[in-house]
């Protein structure tokens, strides 16, 4: 699968300190090339929902399937885990 970030997603990872981002970019990327990625991701809410997420340490990374395949995940947002559900 392909990684998308939105433009609020690169802007919240670079407003994270470096060595962090770097952590988390690493392991959505890491995500993305395993078989099934959706096996290490939680939905969110209601079952018809289409977001998801990726738990990275104490950060999150909220993000949709796209795609006519579903093939391209696109990374909405990434925050600390006490502030990425509000106004999700």
């Amino acid at each position: 699968m392909r990684v998308r970030y939105t433009d609020e997603a690169e802007l919240c990872m670079k407003r994270l300190p470096r060595h962090i981002a770097r952590r988390i970019a690493d392991k959505i990327d890491w995500y993305a090339e395993q078989k099934v990625p959706l096996s290490f991701a939680r939905r969110l809410w209601d079952p018809v929902d289409t977001l998801f997420r990726f738990r990275i340490g104490d950060y999150r990374a909220i993000f949709r399937l796209e795609g006519c395949t579903l093939e391209i995940i696109l990374i909405l947002t990434v925050k600390h885990r006490k502030e990425v559900y509000r106004g999700v």
